[in-house]
């Protein structure tokens, strides 16, 4: 939409048009995220194999569940206060292998407390940047996409309200990856 200086609109984009601007906005923040749960992913199995002594683990794929606890700040922006991510990174080179990955940011902020069931090993990633980058770019983009799907999440959210913003992802091999971001408030 275009606006004149008093405020009336002048212009409004059809909608197809903006349905096929939001659909690439959501494209581009989906393949950013995808970006970085993979890298993610290749972090916690280099870590694994080359520190930590797991062997015979690749990357096939990754599978997440997280969760954002949000309210609005003191100026309208989102603050999101407490997170909880759990990454599972699936192993290519045996059948249900996988490393679960675990951050919260009341038990393990700033680092993913990680477990190798099958050879029931367990260590703690805590490099910055890498995991920096992981936990403020989840938290990121899921804002992000949130609002670019569905802004009234926002906009409807009262002053005293919180919300609770869950994510799941995964991705298997070559397919595509499959991303939902749902919110309620509380």
């Amino acid at each position: 939409m275009i606006y004149s200086m008093d405020g009336q609109q002048l212009y409004k984009e059809p909608e197809k048009i903006q349905g096929e601007k939001i659909n690439k906005g959501l494209q581009l923040i989906g393949s950013q995220l995808d970006s970085l749960l993979l890298g993610t992913a290749a972090y916690v199995k280099e870590k694994a194999t080359n520190d930590f002594g797991i062997k015979e683990f690749g990357v096939r794929g990754y599978s997440l569940a997280g969760s954002l606890d949000c309210r609005k700040g003191m100026y309208g922006g989102i603050q999101c206060d407490n997170y909880d991510f759990t990454l599972y990174v699936l192993n290519s080179l045996k059948d249900k292998d996988e490393i679960e990955c675990h951050s919260n940011s009341t038990f393990s902020p700033n680092k993913l407390r990680c477990t190798h069931y099958s050879s029931k090993s367990s260590f703690e990633l805590s490099d910055l940047p890498q995991i920096a980058n992981f936990l403020d770019g989840m938290k990121y983009l899921v804002l992000i996409a949130l609002g670019v799907s569905k802004p009234e999440a926002f906009t409807d959210m009262g002053d005293q309200q919180r919300m609770r913003i869950t994510v799941t992802a995964s991705r298997h091999g070559k397919e595509e990856p499959n991303i939902n971001i749902h919110y309620q408030y509380y």
